[in-house]
């Protein structure tokens, strides 16, 4: 059986599971002892009783009983006392009237394992008869000179003994049940109780994903405080990072946008070169504008978390309306899914291959995803006339620069390519299932 893949369902089950295995056997044990102490308690009581009619007994000839015993249940059948002697042959010397004559077969069995020396008491318990039986041999001398023996045995029912002790039993089980339930309930909440650190961690890693919040605060427990530092390190490393990325960027975009502003205004008489020159400049923009991307890309933050509906949902508006001299239909259906994966990066991402699949479909685009274990994969597909299995392989090797890319595909794919894989995610090109392309991003 597979454990639930929680820290707090396992430790509540592990220590349950430990605290009924120590309350089975402590169980077990109580009632052996239990039972042990009441045959214990009832031998006893056969020995004194083998005392007391020892007491009244006559030795002269022959083995004398008073007619009247002291105690009365010995007088009257089935009380379940009973008392007999034996003399050297084995026959009957005496017996009370609570014996039943003839002896049962299960007690005769029983008499024949009691031979012990005279003076020594023997106990022997018969399951079948329901009976505890006590022997004692007695040596005496006869007014003849002659040494007589005599074994004296007495017969007590366990009946009452075992109804006693299923009576114990079942208090003795119900305490059991009731201490488990009450332990385990005190075990739950001590558990709970020290597991909730652990619980607002987990919420506020949440707020970080979300947003909501720059850093972890509030006093941790000490096995938690090094994780907590070493969180906040990592979240305010990444945001100082961040920062200086942009400023450095906003100070790039900033210094290179006059230039190209100035290149872009130069009026020459050369036809041929202006158009040269103008498509030299627009290069050198997009070029630049990638390259900023990808830097961009590289500043993501690490616990970011992502819902992929609205952001497909946002696209499809921006691209229905940038198409609309078309008759395009976009559909995308991912249910709630979500992905680790910056917003802005995510945007950039779907951005672009959904507008490639736009800008080379015949009327039809369609988005969905799946999770295959960790991984979440989208799918990006077209009815359009698809891409080669050469050009696919092209435009997907890391590190292929711009200006190496095929006629009649943007940078956009090459940017996709780079952002996930700073995400060390990888993304594939397929024949669609509407006879276009079909490219997957897989996210980890």
């Amino acid at each position: 059986m597979k454990l639930p893949n929680s820290m707090l369902v396992r430790a509540v089950a592990g220590s349950s599971l430990v605290l009924l295995l120590i309350l089975l056997v402590g169980l077990y044990l109580f009632e052996r002892q239990a039972e042990h102490r009441a045959y214990a308690q009832q031998a006893e009581r056969l020995r004194l009783h083998l005392y007391t009619l020892l007491a009244q007994a006559e030795f002269g000839s022959t083995l004398s009983m008073p007619v009247y015993l002291l105690d009365s249940r010995y007088e009257e059948l089935g009380s379940g006392l009973m008392a007999w002697a034996l003399d050297e042959s084995g026959d009957i010397a005496w017996m009370s009237t609570s014996t039943p004559n003839p002896l049962s077969a299960s007690i005769l069995n029983g008499v024949e394992q009691m031979d012990r020396a005279p003076g020594e008491f023997s106990f022997v318990t018969l399951a079948d008869a329901s009976l505890h039986l006590a022997h004692y041999r007695v040596l005496w001398d006869a007014p003849s000179g002659m040494t007589r023996q005599t074994r004296f045995f007495v017969a007590e029912t366990t009946q009452d003994l075992m109804v006693e002790l299923d009576r114990m039993r079942g208090q003795v089980r119900l305490i059991a049940v009731v201490l488990f339930a009450v332990i385990l309930m005190v075990q739950a909440i001590v558990v709970f109780w020290s597991t909730r650190p652990l619980k607002q961690l987990t919420t506020q890693i949440q707020d970080v994903e979300r947003g909501v919040r720059v850093e972890l605060s509030g006093e941790w427990p000490t096995e938690l405080r090094p994780l907590s530092e070493n969180l906040n390190i990592l979240l305010r490393g990444e945001q100082d990072r961040r920062d200086r990325i942009r400023k450095t960027l906003g100070d790039l975009a900033h210094s290179l946008k006059t230039p190209l502003a100035v290149l872009k205004g130069l009026q020459t008489k050369d036809h041929t070169l202006a158009l040269e020159l103008h498509e030299q400049v627009n290069r050198m923009d997009e070029m630049v504008q990638w390259q900023l991307q990808r830097a961009v890309g590289g500043t993501r933050n690490v616990l970011s978390k992502t819902a992929l509906a609205p952001v497909i949902e946002r696209l499809r508006m921006t691209l229905l309306r940038v198409y609309s001299d078309r008759d395009l239909t976009i559909d995308g259906e991912v249910g709630d899914l979500f992905v680790r994966i910056d917003e802005r990066d995510l945007l950039e991402l779907l951005g672009n291959v959904m507008d490639n699949a736009c800008k080379y479909c015949r009327s039809r685009v369609t988005v969905s995803a799946k999770t295959e274990g960790a991984v979440k994969v989208i799918f990006i597909s077209d009815d359009g006339d698809g891409i080669s299995p050469d050009l696919r392989s092209l435009l997907l090797e890391r590190g292929e620069r711009a200006d190496r890319r095929q006629p009649g595909q943007g940078l956009g794919l090459a940017l996709t390519v780079d952002i996930m894989s700073s995400y060390g995610g990888r993304v594939e090109i397929t024949e669609s299932e509407l006879g276009g392309a079909r490219v997957a991003l897989w996210l980890r």
